[in-house]
């Protein structure tokens, strides 16, 4: 009986891999700081909020952890997220433009599923 080896994973692989983990993790950091300073400011009233606020701040908190989902299921991270992220771009083009820093949170997105799709496809061979 036949086993297969274990086949090495490619270095542009794991080069985007990477990446895509360490700008999550930089993500991660800068939308804790934020979080940080806006309660040094807030009233702490949540009932002064409106319902889309609270949905808009779920949709964050849905986007920072499918960024830390993505660390072990890739594709299914990359794929919340980037609903999370088009949900709370819709929720904020309510109200205001749309900010380019919003969009930023969901380029590890596409990495991820990028990541996995070539990590399948690899596995596949």
């Amino acid at each position: 009986m036949e086993t297969n080896p274990i086949q090495k994973t490619p270095i542009g692989l794991s080069i985007l891999r990477w990446f895509t983990r360490i700008f999550s993790l930089l993500l991660v950091g800068i939308f804790i700081f934020q979080m940080f300073e806006a309660s040094l400011y807030s009233s702490g009233k949540v009932s002064d909020l409106g319902y889309i606020e609270i949905a808009a701040l779920l949709m964050m908190l849905g986007t920072i952890v499918s960024l830390m989902l993505g660390f072990k299921w890739e594709i299914l991270g990359g794929v919340i997220n980037i609903l999370c992220v088009f949900v709370l771009s819709i929720l904020i083009a309510t109200r205001a433009p749309v900010p380019f820093a919003v969009m930023v949170f969901g380029f590890p997105g596409i990495l991820y599923i990028l990541t996995g799709y070539f990590q399948k496809k690899l596995l596949k061979k």
